[in-house]
């Protein structure tokens, strides 16, 4: 699946996604991030209403987080 550059410009004004959102945004499966949100590994979140939102700001911040260095450990 492409990765979709836009999907944080696309939003509300909250600049808020879904866990499905996500996972287009990034090319990741809804699973991945399921299971990381369960192991504390995932981008901050919040719940409303039972579901669960992503900070565009806050999956900038992760992502940039996440990045490694060329010949850098992994």
């Amino acid at each position: 699946m492409p990765v979709n550059q836009n999907t944080c410009a696309n939003t509300s004004k909250l600049n808020l996604l879904t866990t499905q959102q996500l996972a287009h945004y990034t090319g990741m499966s809804k699973s991945f991030y399921e299971k990381r949100r369960v192991n504390k590994q995932a981008p901050p979140y919040i719940k409303i209403g039972g579901r669960v939102f992503y900070r565009c700001p806050d999956i900038d911040a992760w992502l940039t987080g996440s990045e490694c260095q060329p010949g850098e450990a992994s």
